[in-house]
């Protein structure tokens, strides 16, 4: 039984941090073809995509209790 919650649990935390890395892959800066010359820059590149995706709306919109998404199955959609 403690088991099968913490599976759903780390099932629906699993679901959120899918998202955030989606909105970093829909950033424009992955767009285009990165030459060999910035293969050392990735990793900053990677940050600052993720900064941006920090000044987006949340995930979750806490007042209406469901996700931005239409998919979700956490447990604030569920209910």
């Amino acid at each position: 039984m403690v088991e099968v919650a913490e599976t759903q649990e780390i099932a629906t935390l699993r679901i959120h941090v899918e998202r955030e890395i989606q909105r970093v892959k829909d950033n424009n800066l992955f767009k285009t073809v990165i030459s060999l010359s910035m293969v050392r820059t990735i990793s900053q590149l990677w940050t600052i995509a993720v900064l941006l995706t920090n000044f987006q709306g949340p995930l979750i919109i806490e007042k209406m209790l469901i996700c931005t998404f239409i998919s979700c199955h956490c447990q604030k959609c569920v209910q």
